[in-house]
This record gives C-alpha cells, sequence and structure tokens, in this order.
C-alpha cells in the first residue's frame, strides 16, 4: 500500500518527504489541499474501478474519512506540535501503517483467530521500538485524532498512550508488554455489537444499551478463547469500564476492584474517548477532556495517581495555562513541575506567588 499525506506544508509518500512532485503526485496533492483532507491510503489490491472510485471522490469533494474499494481518505489531526525536520510526517506515516494492521487485529481477534493476537503482538513491539528511542516520539503523535472507523483508532490510540502513560509511571517492560496488548484489545467485544447500536446518533434504548455493556463481557470471552495470551489481557478487555468506587459495568461484580492494569488502560480510554468525534457526542479539546477526567478521579471512579503523568504527556500545565484552585481563586502557570504536573507554581489574579508543591492543602480543581 502507498499513503500520500499532507502534514503541514509538506508532503509525504510513506515515510518520505516530497521534494519534487511527479505531475500525477501534484494531482494528488492539490486535491488534498483543495478539500483539506490530510491523508490518502492506496491499497496495493486496487482495482481499475477503485481508482476510478478515489478519483470521482477526490473531484467530488466528499466529506472524509472516505472508506472505498482499495483506499482510504481522511484526517490527521495535530494541535499544538512543532515539526522537527521529518519527525512529524515520519510519526505520523507510521501511525497510520500500524492503524492499518490494527483494524487487522480487530477482525481476526473477532472472528476468534488467533492469528490476530500475532498482529497484536507485532504492534507493541513496534510501538515498544518507537519508545525505547526516546518519549519524543509522542509529541506529534499524542493530539493525531480521529482518522478510521472509530474502535479501530480508539484501540490503537488507547495503547500507545498506555505505552506512554506506562512508561511514565515506570512500569516494567516486561509487564507494561501484556498491558498494552490488553490497551489495545481493549474493545474487542464490541465486534459483538451490531452496528446500528455502535453508531447511534442519540441515547440508547434501555434492551440497547444492555446489549453495549456485554461488550467487556464478549472481549474477555474472545480473548480467553486464545492461546497464550497473557492472563492480564482479558483481565483488562473485562474491567475497562469498571471503576474503583464500584460503579461501571459489568453489573453483578460485587466486592471485586479493578486491576491496577486495568484502571490504567481506562483512564486512558476514557481521555482518549473524549477527544474523538463520536456518533453521539462532539470531541472535547484536551484542556476539557481532563477536566472531566480530573473531577471523575477526586470522585473516586478513576485511579488519581495517573492524573500527573497524563498532564505531562498530553502538556496540560505548561506556562500560561490558567487554573482554578480547590479554594475557588485563579490564577496562571508560571513555572512547570516537570517531576509532579499537578503542582505548578502559579501566579494568583491578586498578584500572589504560589508553589503547589509546597502547598499541598490546595488542589487544581480546574484548567481554564
Amino acid at each position: 500500500p502507498v499513503r500520500i499525506s499532507l502534514m503541514g506544508a509538506e508532503a509525504v509518500i510513506e515515510d518520505k518527504i516530497i521534494e519534487e512532485p511527479t505531475t500525477v503526485e501534484i494531482l494528488f496533492i492539490n486535491s488534498l489541499t483543495k478539500h483539506e483532507w490530510e491523508s490518502i491510503r492506496i491499497e496495493s489490491g486496487i482495482t481499475k474501478e477503485g481508482v476510478l472510485d478515489l478519483v470521482f471522490d477526490l473531484v467530488g469533494g466528499k466529506a472524509p474519512p472516505l472508506e472505498g474499494r482499495g483506499y482510504t481518505v481522511g484526517f490527521l489531526t495535530l494541535e499544538n506540535a512543532k515539526s522537527h525536520g521529518a519527525a512529524i510526517p515520519k510519526a505520523a506515516v507510521g501511525y497510520i501503517a500500524l492503524l492499518s494492521q490494527s483494524k487487522s487485529v480487530y477482525e481476526t481477534l473477532g472472528d476468534g483467530k488467533a492469528e490476530g493476537f500475532d498482529q497484536a503482538k507485532g504492534i507493541v513491539a513496534a510501538l515498544a521500538g518507537q519508545i525505547a528511542k526516546g518519549m519524543e516520539v509522542f509529541k506529534p503523535i499524542r493530539n493525531i485524532k480521529s482518522y478510521d472507523e472509530y474502535t479501530f483508532t480508539h484501540g490503537l490510540n488507547v495503547a500507545i498512550l498506555t505505552m506512554a502513560l506506562g512508561k511514565a509511571v515506570l512500569v516494567p517492560d516486561e509487564i507494561l508488554e501484556g498491558i498494552v496488548l490488553g490497551a489495545l484489545c481493549h474493545d474487542v467485544g464490541k465486534q459483538t455489537v451490531s452496528r446500528e447500536i455502535l453508531n447511534k446518533p442519540g441515547k440508547l434504548e434501555h434492551d440497547e444499551k444492555k446489549i453495549m455493556d456485554r461488550h467487556p463481557v464478549e472481549g474477555a470471552r474472545i480473548l480467553m478463547a486464545l492461546p497464550n495470551v497473557p492472563a492480564i489481557v482479558p483481565v483488562i478487555a473485562y474491567q475497562h469500564h469498571m471503576y474503583k468506587d464500584g460503579t461501571g459495568y459489568p453489573f453483578g461484580v460485587h466486592g471485586i476492584k479493578p486491576h491496577p492494569a486495568s484502571m490504567l488502560v481506562s483512564i486512558v480510554d476514557v481521555f482518549d474517548a473524549l477527544r474523538t468525534i463520536r456518533p453521539y457526542s462532539h470531541a472535547r479539546t484536551t484542556t476539557a477532556a481532563y477536566n472531566i477526567i480530573l473531577k471523575e478521579a477526586r470522585q473516586g471512579k478513576l485511579q488519581k495517581v495517573f492524573l500527573g503523568p497524563l498532564a505531562g504527556l498530553s502538556n496540560i500545565f505548561t506556562k500560561g495555562t490558567r487554573v482554578k484552585l480547590s479554594d475557588g481563586k485563579e490564577g496562571a502557570v508560571i513555572q512547570e513541575n516537570v517531576d509532579d504536573p499537578l503542582h505548578p507554581t502559579i501566579t494568583l489574579d491578586d498578584g500572589a506567588t504560589l508553589d503547589l508543591d509546597r502547598n499541598r492543602m490546595l488542589l487544581i480543581s480546574e484548567v481554564i
């Protein structure tokens, strides 16, 4: 397959910046620019009919994401990312490559085929290889949101951010690999939910919600039926909607607290879902999504220990960010705290300077 993408002012094919485009490449680039699309993936087996369909889509300017016979067209959204040479194009194109693999993973796992799990392990190895080069790789990737069908994109997003968050809280590599596999596969149970329910734009009826709420059970069942799956993987699939305070689902599981690995995946799952356009919800900004996470963690639903590292990965408390404190006062961050992002130094609106690292009685209640 061939991927042609626009990253800011640059056009790339695979991981190479196009310096002197050919006539055909210019046509693709002009079409992407005209319709404000950002990427086209052309499969290796595309037929003549598929090429004609793609041409009509390019001329017609249909709203993406589009998926035709042998091609996909869509967006890559990079928020507040600065280009350092070819880092952003390479990261984004690599992300698209992994995305196509994750789609295959979900399809084969949904069919109960063990090969799907081998593919999942390959994706985790690829992610691990990228992270081994340094956390910098996540700067251009972390704000890439909706590109392909939601479930596939979401699973990969959760795996990527779970890997980064696990590294940030010093989870050993041999344990983290299983957790990231669980993150990648956490929603495989949605294969058993009809598309009508998955993509319903409004509120689910009672019977529909019961079906949707079974996807963690079905996901665990699918994963437990496969050979050589680390035990934590179906646990994460089963528990990713269970909360610390006993709420969430599956229902009827009393006295069981979610595994710490499930809690790690859960907070990432919620964070990414909030930041993605879904049939029944608009996409929140990173700040708005973090405020919801912050509130739910302090209500006892999500694990608070992950709040700081998640803020650090998402650049939430950068210099100049306005915040509201637990005593109602407001101010702006003047000094980030790399070791504990939840406790920066701020200047209050009344002119006072406050180091939250030394004033632990006060908490940030909201990012403005």
